[in-house]
């Protein structure tokens, strides 16, 4: 699932001391990484509202998830971001949101927590169990009961009632800053809750699950003031991850007007508000009050109230000052409001606000406004870079909202009006202080400025003072109607918006900008196309019979090919083709290539074709057959999966000519493979020879020319241990196991097969075509029981490898890392095909110092299509005791 991806294989950082690099896909982790680069050009803190914000208070961060790692030393030397590093980032939303970052103690909390108990819920479970996976509880309200800080409860697929959290009133307990408590989806099925979540506690975190309420709001973070509440607890750092909230009778997700420091992310919140009549205020899909939230990739449709609104009431007191800092990034709002005739994105207030960003988000399809900027909101709030497409109005505001409002980079196309301003009486007005430019509105759309309408951006700009810099154009979508809003080759959009020093990224992680200016909207547009041209061969006799293949990497599908063979004759036939060269002579080979967006990318390759030569006999059989099999099920396959084992059979035409064979020559070649000759290339060509007296030679390394006889286990590219290869002179047939390198590159590759007999003559070479994919992901979870420091000596600790999918072989070695440098085997137990392995350590000394942690190797897992796994760390930083006078051997393997 892409929340396990993003969020939990992703280590935030220690601005003090050590940490981890994010996973690359997460866009919050590229944001923190980009920071790293992001410098604003000179005066560009002054083009920009805002500004300022230290990145002090930034704390440590945790991750709950194992991660792959190529290697250790790898994670260890990428120069790590600190705090001078990431201040940029806190620039986000003025100086008021560097207080959302500092104050983000779940998100950058005490760095690696130790899990201190799990739990297990199941439908099949007791609640009078204790909670094992053997022994599950029946409900998640039995396990809100047991769970503590630093606590993780897994839970089945299943159907479950609601759940409270309130421990002011004994329902449960709060986590603490660095030990949340999880409620994680065991990712064996959906496991829904029916009830709703009711929440007033602190740092909790919800991931993968799916939640509804037939009878209320879908998810309640309850305030001191709310009746229902205690009246002594804010509810705090409560965190959704990759859920799904929808079909509820009211509100999708309610928060009060005093939460804070709260965060949804690549959450899908969708058709709440099924109340018949629907009324209006009790169908959004969000209605967030309070400070600090954060709103990040999530998809938020078809609710019938606004899609996220974010607001707060007169009706608490002048004292309640929300809602300030949030940030809404990244976000595809679309389909909203058509029960209440409502908004995509919502924000106002009746008494201030300040400081919050809405930025990045695409907004389209709404049933009235795609954003609302409404009531009496307070200070600073940017709204910048949003695409905002096929609304009724693309932008409302009211003239009491502000004052320092700044609407930026925005791209308003497909709307019956672009911009609506209203004038509202008896509060008062900061259009004066609204800085609206550097935008895309529609030509065909209509400007409302103080109840005066015109139809062109030239007249409302001339009456308002606003959008001096901006375009009324086409934004030359990609594709509208599948709403595929990125921007084409020549879209004015391009490099026609202002600079924002702290907007590094665009909503896919692009950086910007990547021309000479940003661009406008949620989209950066991104031409990065590249191709490269291949050929079955570059020289050869007349009739000279080559295969060519074109490889566009970058730019947007589907792409179009042209071809020049150099000769005077042409194809379009796509990115494969062959030729036929009649006549000696050198050939310039050209392919043109375009793509879906416009991007166009070129190639050329020198052919020769050689005169005839008399034909050499030879007294080899030549070639029949060559196949590619898996070598767990013996299965033929056209696809062959990186660092994984295939078996690569070749049958010879004549099998009496065996007498005669010396060797069958293989030779790999891959996308990057040019030249003459079999050298090997980790991304391009490897060669094997396989003699018909046993022997096995292979060039083993980059830049080998020269053969060498494998005696075992070459790196990762040939097994030749006994077994792994066959000869029988019978049927003529010679077989090999191969794997290819982790770093091959995907895509066309082709197998070549020759004979060579007892006087060094070789028959004509067959060739047969492959794909190269890289296999699916295969990892595992590395689980202790708990903080190896807080138990007494001489006792057995629990260890768990949970797999992703069901593995062939019992996970191995497994090894605990600890400070005496000596690494531990750990042995596992389990049932193969299997998921689940469980080991011991011992303790045996008394506490000293230290840290370590659990790895397995790579090719410590392998599935049943033969698929192995990279290198797994437990992603934790475990505190393990070492004695100062006995540094070695105070771990050892149970007995």
């Amino acid at each position: 699932m892409r929340f396990e991806r993003i969020i939990d294989h992703a280590a935030y950082f220690d601005p003090k001391g050590p940490g981890r690099l994010a996973h690359p896909d997460a866009p919050l982790a590229r944001w923190l990484q980009e920071a790293r680069r992001s410098r604003s050009k000179p005066g560009g803190s002054q083009k920009l509202v805002g500004g300022g914000g230290g990145g002090d208070g930034m704390a440590k961060c945790w991750t709950v998830r194992a991660h792959r790692v190529r290697s250790l030393r790898r994670m260890q030397g990428n120069g790590l971001p600190n705090e001078q590093t990431l201040r940029p980032l806190a620039q986000l939303g003025r100086s008021r949101v560097a207080s959302w970052l500092a104050g983000l103690a779940f998100t950058l909390a005490l760095a690696t927590p130790l899990r201190a108990a799990e739990y297990y819920v199941s439908p099949a479970g007791d609640d009078r169990n204790p909670g094992t996976p053997e022994s599950p509880l029946r409900t998640v309200q039995r396990a809100v009961e047991l769970a503590g800080p630093g606590d993780v409860v897994f839970i089945k697929a299943g159907t479950y009632p609601g759940v409270r959290i309130q421990p002011a009133r004994g329902l449960g307990r709060s986590g603490k800053p660095g030990q949340p408590i999880v409620y994680r989806a065991y990712m064996d099925g959906d496991a829904l809750i029916t009830g709703g979540v009711w929440i007033e506690a602190e740092y909790i975190e919800f991931h993968g699950l799916k939640i509804t309420n037939p009878k209320g709001h879908g998810v309640f973070l309850c305030g001191a003031r709310t009746p229902a509440g205690s009246g002594t607890t804010v509810t705090h750092h409560i965190r959704f991850i990759g859920c799904e909230i929808f079909d509820c009778y009211l509100i999708g997700v309610l928060a009060d007007y005093d939460v804070h420091h709260n965060e949804f992310l690549y959450c899908n919140v969708h058709h709440n508000g099924k109340r018949t009549p629907p009324k209006d205020g009790e169908g959004q899909g969000f209605y967030v009050g309070g400070d600090y939230n954060l709103f990040l990739g999530n998809e938020i449709h078809d609710n019938a109230d606004n899609g996220l609104q974010i607001w707060a009431s007169k009706g608490w007191g002048d004292d309640v000052a929300n809602p300030t800092g949030n940030l809404i990034v990244g976000n595809k709002v679309y389909r909203n409001g058509f029960g209440v005739k409502m908004a995509g994105i919502a924000v106002g207030a009746c008494c201030g606000g300040d400081s919050n960003l809405v930025a990045n988000n695409l907004i389209w399809g709404n049933c009235t406004y795609g954003l609302h900027i409404c009531g009496s909101l307070g200070k600073d709030n940017r709204f910048v870079n949003n695409t905002i497409y096929g609304n009724e109005t693309g932008i409302a505001l009211y003239s009491s909202a502000g004052p320092g409002t700044v609407i930026l980079n925005n791209l308003v196309s497909g709307n019956r009006t672009n911009f609506l301003v209203w004038d509202i009486a008896d509060r008062p007005n900061h259009l004066s202080t609204l800085w609206c430019d550097y935008n895309l509105w529609d030509p065909m759309g209509t400007f409302t400025w103080r109840g005066a309408s015109v139809n062109s951006l030239s007249r409302y700009s001339a009456m308002s003072g606003m959008d001096t810099h901006s375009l009324a154009a086409d934004p030359l979508f990609v594709d509208a109607t599948s709403a595929d809003f990125r921007l084409r080759a020549g879209s004015p959009a391009i490099d026609a918006g202002l600079e924002l020093p702290d907007i590094r990224l665009d909503i896919a992680g692009v950086p910007r900008p990547e021309g000479r200016a940003f661009d406008i909207g949620a989209y950066e547009y991104h031409e990065d196309f590249r191709l490269h041209l291949n050929a079955s061969s570059t020289s050869g006799e007349v009739p000279f019979r080559v295969e060519l293949e074109a490889l566009a990497s970058g730019g947007t599908e589907p792409y179009t090919f042209a071809w020049d063979f150099g000769d005077g004759s042409s194809s379009t036939s796509g990115p494969w083709t062959e030729h036929t060269y009649v006549r000696p002579g050198f050939y310039t080979v050209r392919v043109r290539a375009r793509d879906k967006l416009g991007a166009s990318a070129e190639a050329t390759l020198i052919l020769e074709a050689r005169g005839a030569s008399p034909p050499v006999p030879t007294e080899t059989g030549g070639i029949a057959e060559i196949l590619v099999k898996n070598r767990r099920t013996s299965a033929p396959v056209t696809e062959v999966a990186t660092n994984t084992w295939y078996l690569f059979q070749v049958t010879l035409s004549d099998p009496g000519a065996w007498v005669q064979t010396e060797e069958v020559q293989l030779a790999l070649q891959g996308p990057s493979f040019s030249g003459s000759g079999w050298v090997f290339d980790p991304t391009g060509s490897y060669g094997v020879r396989l003699a018909t007296d046993g022997r096995a030679l292979a060039l083993q390394s980059p830049g080998d020319t020269a053969w060498t006889e494998v005696t075992g286990r070459t790196g990762l590219y040939v097994d030749a241990s006994p077994g792994s290869y066959r000869l029988e002179p019978a049927s003529g047939r010679f077989e090999i196991s191969l794997r290819l390198l982790p770093q091959a590159i995907p895509g066309r590759w082709h197998v070549t097969a020759v004979t060579r007999d007892r006087s060094g003559r070789f028959s004509s070479p067959t060739r047969v075509p492959f794909s190269v994919i890289q296999p699916p992901e295969l990892f595992a979870e590395i689980l202790s029981e708990g903080p190896l420091s807080d138990s007494t000596a001489g006792s057995f600790f629990r260890v768990v490898v949970r797999t992703s999918r069901p593995v062939v072989k019992i996970p191995g070695p497994l090894y605990f890392h600890g400070a005496n440098g000596r690494p531990t085997p750990v042995p596992l137990e389990g049932t193969v095909p299997g998921s689940v392995f469980e080991g011991r350590i011992w303790k045996t000394e008394q506490p000293g110092e230290g840290r370590g942690y659990f790895e397995l190797g790579t090719g410590a897992l392998e599935d049943s299509l033969g698929y192995q796994s990279e290198a797994i760390l437990s992603g934790q930083s475990l505190l393990v005791d070492w004695p100062p006078d006995k540094p070695q051997g105070v771990m050892t393997v149970s007995p």
